[in-house]
């Protein structure tokens, strides 16, 4: 009996209610299962929270999304020698981040975890001081410091050797270390389209499109 208007915000209405229940329902059954397993569930590292969340943010945007390969939206874990290393990848874009685990002595465990839900774990693991990882078959657990327990699905799929591209890259003649803030503060300032980057023995440098130049913070070698 609604307008054309009043019937489609009705039916985005509807569709929006029943996926978040569906949502609240599979978490639901995640909480669920993971409390089944629990015998099975080992720890396998210890790492601040801000840090954790730090590491996804950063590796996140080489995610991608393709149905054919759904693991290339997820990021790869892997922990073991006194490290904990975050490693996502498009097939085009490879990030890596290696993080301390709080104790050194962390078992070897490696798995690709859900890149949605890891997402939106993100926001309460930065709030922790410190979180523990457990894993099982099926999906990772993360405790924080403040008793909140979040579940992440493990991706079946094999994730791609990023070993083996790692390998084939030509070995490195030249390395930029740039502090971060003063790049950042530039940029900022000025928005430009394409920026340059001129290394030197005492001090890289941006070059902007009108030919001004901005000294950063940094060092280079090669």
């Amino acid at each position: 009996a609604a307008d054309a208007d009043e019937a489609a915000r009705l039916l985005d209405d509807h569709v929006a209610g029943m996926t978040t229940e569906a949502e609240r329902l599979r978490r639901a059954a995640e909480t669920l299962g993971a409390s089944l397993r629990a015998e099975s569930r080992r720890v396998v590292c210890t790492v601040p929270g801000p840090v954790l969340a730090g590491a996804v943010d950063q590796v996140s945007a080489s995610t991608g999304h393709d149905p054919d390969i759904p693991v290339l939206n997820g990021v790869h874990m892997e922990t073991g020698s006194g490290c904990v290393r975050l490693t996502a990848t498009d097939r085009y874009r490879l990030a890596t981040r290696t993080l301390v685990p709080t104790d050194p002595t962390c078992p070897s465990w490696a798995g690709t975890l859900s890149g949605d839900d890891l997402r939106i774990a993100t926001s309460r693991l930065r709030r922790s001081p410190s979180v523990t990882v457990e894993a099982d078959e099926r999906a990772v657990t993360f405790r924080t410091s403040g008793g909140d327990v979040l579940h992440c699905r493990l991706l079946p799929e094999p994730f791609p050797d990023h070993r083996l591209l790692l390998k084939s890259l030509p070995a490195v003649t030249q390395r930029v270390t740039l502090g971060k803030r003063r790049v950042v503060t530039v940029l900022e300032q000025r928005a430009p389209e394409t920026v340059g980057l001129r290394t030197s023995p005492d001090r890289p440098v941006l070059v902007f499109p009108d030919g001004d130049e901005a000294p950063l913070d940094g060092t280079a070698t090669g």
